[in-house]
């Protein structure tokens, strides 16, 4: 096991003190006033507050943008296109008791269909009865940039997949904000 220095402690104790003074800013900013919120309606099956600044992106970008099929069903930006949340419902339900299992097969096909992916966290909660399994990860850009990306799946009727990037510079801001997102999610349950 590697050792580790009283400088790179005191680097790593100022970097998570700097991000849990931004997490609990965004929390207290976005999670008190509903006007910074749109809510959407993911199918039949879910609902979920996202910041009023996100618009839907074009067909002509989301096409460029996601060469893969099936594309999302929905994909909010912002004005400059650096920030995207996208959407969509699967044809499949995948019980709460499976979940956890299914995101593990969902990171190791990440891991095997693109090994440059550098993963950092993974979670599973419950919010609004409903079980959520979610991690976050680092990928590159067709241009090289580095993207930070916050994926999330919910025990619904139809399993639900919510996926947030923004450019790797952005991330403690967004990664906070997507949170905030996930804690409004609402939806009917899978009882399979």
């Amino acid at each position: 096991m590697a050792e580790e220095y009283l400088d790179e402690m005191i680097l790593k104790a100022r970097k998570e003190k700097k991000k849990e003074k931004l997490n609990r800013y965004i929390r207290q900013q976005y999670a008190t006033v509903d006007e910074l919120f749109q809510k959407i309606s993911i199918g039949n099956v879910a609902e979920i507050k996202i910041p009023i600044n996100l618009f839907p992106m074009p067909e002509s970008v989301i096409d460029k943008k996601y060469q893969f099929d099936p594309q999302p069903q929905i994909v909010m930006t912002n004005r400059k296109g650096d920030v995207n949340f996208t959407f969509s419902e699967l044809e499949v339900s995948v019980s709460e008791k499976d979940m956890p299992s299914c995101i593990e097969g969902c990171i190791e096909g990440l891991r095997g269909y693109m090994p440059s992916l550098v993963f950092y966290e993974k979670g599973q909660e419950y919010i609004q009865d409903l079980m959520v399994c979610w991690f976050t990860y680092m990928s590159n850009s067709l241009d090289g940039r580095k993207i930070y990306n916050f994926m999330l799946y919910a025990a619904t009727e139809k399993t639900i997949v919510m996926t947030m990037n923004c450019r790797y510079e952005q991330h403690e801001k967004w990664d906070a904000i997507a949170r905030v997102c996930m804690q409004s999610l609402t939806g009917k349950v899978c009882n399979g």
